[in-house]
């Protein structure tokens, strides 16, 4: 009997490690991703300043709503920042259910 459950085993340790992987890099992108957005900030907000003393009204209109277009881009990101764990947890539970579910069948 136990050698009808190893092969689920053996499937599941692969899987948990690959979700286990693309959760660090998922952590690490985010991290890197925050301190580009703080610098594309930066960026626009010179050129905001600069186009206003130019009065070049509409190009710090555009860039402007650039920047809110960038905002909203990293705000979106920090929602699905914070369900990712449960998704994450969610994935490997039913993974494993499911994985108990064959190991009990073949039993």
């Amino acid at each position: 009997m136990w050698l009808i459950k190893l092969p689920f085993r053996i499937i599941a340790l692969p899987i948990m490690a690959i979700v286990a992987v693309f959760s660090i890099f998922y952590f690490l992108a985010l991290n890197l991703s925050a301190m580009v957005a703080g610098l594309l900030y930066l960026v626009l907000g010179v050129c905001i300043v600069m186009l206003l003393f130019q009065h070049a009204w509409i190009y710090a209109a555009l860039v402007f709503g650039f920047a809110v277009l960038v905002f909203l881009a990293v705000m979106f990101s920090l929602y699905f920042q914070n369900r990712m764990p449960n998704f994450c947890c969610t994935l490997i539970k039913t993974l494993g259910f499911l994985i108990f579910l064959c190991a009990f069948y073949f039993k």
